[in-house]
């Protein structure tokens, strides 16, 4: 019976994209929201029987965004798609020179 009933379980994919969780506020906020969010319906996701992995991407090379797709930090995808319903970055006051160079990095900006 155990094992029916893990099969039949709903999986739920979380990726989380970020650039850095040391410097740039807007990643370490959203990685923090995350947590947060996951913990107000951590009740609801087990009555359910949902199975919830979340997984935590560091994103640090060109390659890497390619490959993922990545095109703004920070990003969650549930079951592969973004849950932003739009794109908007700004300049990213705590990210400027964590490229190591002279341009800024833009950041996105959640619309609720």
């Amino acid at each position: 019976m155990e094992g029916s009933k893990a099969s039949n379980a709903k999986k739920i994919e979380i990726d989380f994209l970020y650039l850095d969780l040391e410097v740039c506020t807007r990643c370490r906020a959203t990685d923090a929201n995350l947590e947060k969010a996951l913990q107000t319906v951590q009740q609801v996701l087990q009555a359910s029987g949902a199975e919830v992995s979340v997984h935590k991407v560091l994103v640090d090379s060109e390659a890497i965004a390619r490959k993922l797709r990545f095109i703004s930090s920070p990003t969650i995808r549930v079951n592969g798609r973004d849950i932003a319903l739009e794109l908007r970055e700004t300049a990213c006051d705590s990210c400027a020179g964590a490229c190591g160079c002279d341009s800024s990095i833009a950041c996105r900006v959640w619309l609720y």
